[in-house]
């Protein structure tokens, strides 16, 4: 047993002693480093909140029996490197909170299932030389932690726990990536619920793909970043991420949404993508675009339209070019497109083939189209007189269910000099106009 008060002690190797009980140190209030590895500890309680510890600059416990970190290293304002490699830790509780100059943060990751009220307050963490990367192992819960912290990245990947319930909550808040390409980026993993979490989260991305998320809700709010990648998750409904401040790059791939609504108004983005929205039986869920309004900056959008019968949406966007054609293997059939849609977007392209429309009001809102490809389901092309695209239309694709003859509606398109038809076209009448007509094609 050590018993000893030194007040000018700065450095204290105690380490391979088999000593279990280390409460002792307390009584040296110089201490700047502390070794304490390979001896049988369990508990670290004891250096929390210690003023005795307040030079403490350096903790080494590598190789003990410390299975948690509950009420631990905390409040240690001179601390800047803890090594704790070789320890079975399971849960990380109250612990590494406000220690302002920690810098090195080193252990082990794979039996920790949760984490709660902890990583707090920390600024100057390096990640080259800290272990904020969780490869492998069972984490499970993330409950209010990581508060007010800069960090260069973050990473938890390949986390496969046993406890079917799984979460993030009220966790990642008021974080600083201070570099470029810094990334928080939760992947591989199982967090089924993430609840009012990623506040005023500010710097290059954050990535939480295939982590099994169901629901997202109260989260992002306040944040401004330049790509969020929500990508292979199971989430159906995005309620409340309009309100993050900004993002220019949204990924939402590879889910199963069944309404795009969420994303009205998100300020600053510029790039859209949401491909593959199955269920488990590959069937799709996104049926409607309702949505997608008010986004300014928005130029590219990925999305393909297996399942959608109807739009009312795409009002002021920045979009130019919108492929909605019907595939082979995006086999969706338009039904319906709202009067309003695609208003104040400047589209120059529009591919609508393979449908069978029958209301084309939202004509009268493309001033700017120069290509538009048309499926329809009318009797005659009389829709056509006085459009906006008169003046601006180059090339017209149409393919209608019946056999139209006579083109009369169209002799005040100036500009048309390419005129694609269905091949059940038999009779072409009433060109008379079309100056600028240079190519007509009878399409297979």
């Amino acid at each position: 047993e050590f018993s000893f008060n030194l007040p000018n002690l700065a450095i204290l190797n105690l380490s391979g002693n088999n000593i279990s009980d280390l409460s002792f140190v307390l009584g040296n209030p110089s201490l700047v480093y502390l070794d304490i590895s390979d001896n049988p500890v369990t508990d670290l309680s004891y250096l929390a909140d210690s003023e005795d510890l307040s030079q403490l600059q350096v903790l080494q416990s590598t190789n003990t029996n410390v299975t948690n970190l509950t009420d631990t290293l905390r409040n240690l304002s001179s601390l800047e490197e803890v090594y704790l490699t070789g320890n079975p830790l399971q849960s990380i509780d109250n612990s590494l909170v406000n220690l302002p100059f920690l810098n090195t943060l080193l252990f082990d990751t794979n039996q920790i299932s949760e984490i709660t009220g902890s990583f707090h307050s920390l600024n100057r963490l390096d990640s080259s030389r800290s272990n904020l990367y969780w490869n492998g192992g069972v984490l499970e819960k993330i409950t209010d932690s990581f508060y007010d912290c800069t960090f260069s990245s973050l990473i938890i990947e390949n986390q496969t726990p046993t406890n079917p319930v799984t979460a993030i909550e009220n966790s990642f808040h008021n974080i600083t990536l201070e570099t470029p390409n810094a990334v928080i980026k939760i992947n591989n993993s199982d967090f089924k619920t993430i609840v009012n979490s990623f506040y005023q989260i500010s710097g290059d991305s954050v990535e939480i793909s295939n982590a099994h998320v169901a629901t997202i809700s109260g989260s992002f709010q306040e944040s401004q970043l330049n790509s969020l990648d929500l990508s292979e998750n199971i989430l159906t409904d995005l309620p409340g991420l309009n309100q993050i401040n900004y993002v220019r790059e949204l990924n939402l791939d590879d889910n199963q949404l069944t309404s795009v609504s969420f994303i009205d108004g998100i300020n600053g983005l510029e790039v859209l993508s949401f491909e593959l929205q199955r269920d488990s039986l590959n069937q799709p869920t996104l049926t409607s675009i309702d949505g997608i309004n008010h986004i300014p900056l928005l130029t590219t959008l990925n999305m393909d339209t297996a399942g959608i019968q109807s739009i009312d949406g795409f009002i002021e966007t920045g979009l130019t070019n919108l492929d909605l054609s019907k595939t082979a293997l995006a086999g969706g059939t338009l039904t319906s497109i709202s009067a309003q849609s695609f208003a104040q977007s400047p589209i120059t392209y529009l591919d609508l083939s393979g449908h069978a429309l029958n209301d084309v009001d939202f004509l009268q809102n493309l001033s700017f189209v120069q290509i538009l490809s048309i499926g329809l389901d009318v009797v005659d092309l009389t829709f056509m007189q006085g459009l906006p695209m008169e003046s601006t239309l180059t090339s017209l694709s149409i393919n209608n269910t019946v056999s139209i003859s006579d083109f009369q509606a169209l002799s005040n398109y100036d500009v048309l000099n390419v005129l694609n038809l269905p091949d059940n076209i038999t009779t072409i009448q009433n060109l008379d106009g079309l100056d600028q007509l240079q190519e007509v094609r009878l399409d297979e």
